[in-house]
């Protein structure tokens, strides 16, 4: 059957640090500039699964850095920010400056086999959006005004979680 998620407190913040060092090598090696930006505002303990979280932010970092390779390298720039929503969740948001997503994919981005990959699967955004929804959050995506696109996530603050 299905493997329930973990439901755990952990620092969101620590864990995006880690994340970004995941992609350090790649980075320099592409010439791709990552930078997080996160609000002081934003609650750091937040409640859920790290390891799917992980997943979900290793998939949509490896997505915006190939997004950014047919850029200049001087515009390759990755931002991930954290804030906090109206509602008073947790919004994690993937900038890239790359090519952005057209029209007619934008619909269709978190359908299951959809790619635009020469050998992608189509499963990742599919399978984020699965693990977000399963963590009380959700998931989505839309074209910056200046150029590039940004894939934005929500989580539950910790402490709202139980008294909602």
């Amino acid at each position: 059957g299905k493997i329930p998620p973990k439901e755990v407190e952990f620092d969101l913040h620590k864990e995006l640090h880690l994340v970004l060092l995941l992609f350090s090598t790649e980075a320099a090696d592409k010439q791709l500039s990552l930078s997080l930006d996160l609000d002081p505002e934003v609650p750091r303990e937040v409640r859920g699964d790290p390891g799917l979280l992980r997943q979900v932010l290793i998939n949509l970092i490896a997505n915006a850095c190939e997004a950014m390779s047919e850029v200049v390298a001087s515009s390759r720039q990755l931002i991930v920010r954290t804030a906090l929503t109206v509602e008073r969740e947790i919004c994690v948001s993937v900038s890239d400056m790359g090519t952005g997503i057209s029209d007619r994919n934008l619909s269709r981005l978190f359908d299951p086999f959809f790619t635009t990959k020469r050998n992608g699967l189509g499963l990742g955004l599919a399978v984020c959006r699965t693990i977000l929804d399963g963590q009380g959050g959700r998931l989505w995506a839309a074209n910056n005004t200046t150029r590039g696109a940004t894939f934005y996530f929500t989580l539950p603050v910790a402490a709202h979680r139980n008294n909602a």
